[in-house]
């Protein structure tokens, strides 16, 4: 049984996306001897995943259940703890990776981003967040949690749909980028004897 972490910033938006796509993908291909789980960097004042993390993934046909966003320890005693249980760390951001290794030097073997992992280049995972940032909907987006943000939509009216709508479409791309990465990742995982494919009877 091998185990797999996700990692981005506060874990709630890009990794959370990542550990619900690649379980419902490794759970379809009958490939159970992964556990995969999701982390951030960071601590975080919401307690769950942001509205449009959810909403892109149901879009997508995922069903993203209940998630309490978790951060790495800052101490290095009690991250080295806290990540010793994972085979594999995939980062979003090369920064990432260079944090995560900074508070435990030892386990920088296990550690790279998701496209490196999946043997395709050094490239990161943008936060939608940082693409929204140049757009009128950021200001919306920073206004809540899930609840807050609802009022917002019925408070403010068309306008402001819209940039909801566009912060929408630009979780959804960040989720199809990782649900495309998915794929390698778990190529990757039967490909270096991680996972195995279970044979029908």
């Amino acid at each position: 049984m091998a185990s797999l972490l996700y990692v981005c910033q506060q874990n709630n938006n890009r990794s959370p996306m990542a550990e619900v796509i690649t379980k419902e993908k490794l759970i379809k291909l009958g490939l159970s001897d992964v556990v995969v789980s999701s982390a951030g960097v960071d601590q975080t004042q919401l307690t769950g995943m942001v509205f449009e993390t959810e909403q892109a993934l149901v879009r997508m046909g995922y069903y993203p259940g209940s998630h309490t966003p978790m951060a790495i320890p800052k101490n290095s005693q009690e991250a080295a703890e806290f990540l010793k249980p994972y085979d594999i760390i995939l980062c979003m951001k090369n920064a990432q990776v260079k944090e995560v290794v900074r508070r435990v030097p030892s386990i920088e073997s296990k550690v790279s981003t998701l496209h490196q992992f999946a043997g395709l280049s050094s490239e990161d995972v943008e936060d939608p967040n940082d693409i929204l940032r140049a757009t009128r909907a950021y200001p919306l987006l920073m206004c809540s949690p899930y609840a807050a943000r609802k009022l917002a939509l019925h408070v403010f009216g068309y306008a402001d749909r819209r940039d909801t709508r566009i912060a929408l479409d630009v979780h959804e791309r960040v989720a199809k980028k990782i649900e495309n990465l998915a794929d390698y990742i778990i190529n990757a995982l039967i490909e270096k004897g991680i996972a195995t494919l279970l044979t029908p009877a």
